[in-house]
């Protein structure tokens, strides 16, 4: 959770909604979906938590491929 807070602190205000949109998005990388879609996908989950446009959704996409 420290690379999502690096990348927004209020990505992971809430622990419990951030990590279940990290398991989220790590399902769409595990079902191969494309990666375009992937963070689209990322920003539209966030964005109930705090407003993600397409650079920090590719940088939170990045940090859950390495981290999970």
């Amino acid at each position: 959770m420290e690379e999502l807070t690096a990348i927004d602190p209020a990505l992971t205000v809430m622990a419990s909604r951030a990590i279940s949109r990290s398991v989220s998005v790590c399902d769409d990388i595990r079902k191969g979906e494309d990666k375009g879609l992937v963070i689209k996908n990322a920003a539209y989950r966030y964005r109930d938590i705090t407003p993600v446009d397409g650079p920090e959704a590719a940088k939170i996409v990045a940090v859950i491929k390495d981290t999970y």
